[in-house]
């Protein structure tokens, strides 16, 4: 049950990306969010991963019940989704709240979301709500995911 709690919140962390300038926008970074949700709608870790920076990382802080942080590289990530994604249950999720903020320069932007995922899984559900924020950088004209950073609610 562990792992798969550790599986279900490390996948948590799917926003979205794609498209090509020399910096970013507020339509840019939308139009990345849309495409990273649907990668995660398809369970598609290389489209997924390929929205994160080769050295990305991905923070995930534990309710204080669970009372641990976990932190993955790319590779990690890819990984725990991976796994995560094998299993056969039925798993949802939605993002709220969405608040993007570009920088002055227009070559980072910040976004606040909420999000909430559901797996249903051997007669159980598990659900959780996530603050996360994430980092994206333009890179060589492409919007990347260069940090996540998740707070989760069991």
């Amino acid at each position: 049950m562990k792992f798969i709690k550790t599986t279900i919140l490390s996948m948590m962390f799917c926003v979205s990306f794609s498209v090509s300038a020399d910096t970013l926008t507020r339509s840019s970074v939308s139009n990345l969010l849309s495409k990273v949700q649907e990668s995660v709608n398809a369970r598609d870790v290389e489209l997924l991963s390929s929205y994160l920076t080769e050295d990305a990382i991905i923070t995930i802080e534990m309710s204080k019940k669970e009372g641990r942080i976990l932190k993955l590289n790319k590779a990690q990530y890819k990984e725990v989704l991976k796994q995560g994604w094998a299993m056969q249950g039925k798993y949802t999720f939605e993002v709220k709240d969405i608040e993007i903020t570009v920088s002055k320069d227009s070559k980072s932007a910040t976004v606040t979301d909420l999000t909430i995922e559901t797996l249903e899984y051997k007669n159980q559900t598990i659900s959780s709500k996530s603050r996360e924020i994430i980092e994206v950088i333009e890179s060589k004209g492409i919007p990347l995911i260069n940090n996540i950073y998740g707070k989760v609610e069991l």
